[in-house]
């Protein structure tokens, strides 16, 4: 389950992302396996829409080599 909220804005819950450990394919989407900043808050699989952490994700695919991916994140994006 998801870490109380760091930030709470009208309508919108603000979560902190320690780092993505793996993704997966959902229909149409990827889902990410995000690690939470909290260490008791336990891993979950998210969809990349619902997550607000380019620079995480820029990392992501950098690392694992996909550099035309790592440069297609947009610079922001909403949390849902």
């Amino acid at each position: 389950s998801r870490p109380p909220p760091i930030v709470t804005l009208p309508g919108e819950e603000v979560y902190e992302v320690d780092s993505l450990m793996d993704h997966r394919k959902a229909g149409k989407n990827i889902q990410f396996l995000v690690k939470w900043a909290d260490p008791t808050q336990a891993s979950e699989w998210v969809s990349e829409r619902d997550l607000s952490c380019p620079e995480v994700l820029r990392a992501y695919w950098t690392f694992r080599g996909e550099l035309t991916k790592a440069k297609k994140v947009k610079k922001r994006q909403k949390i849902r």
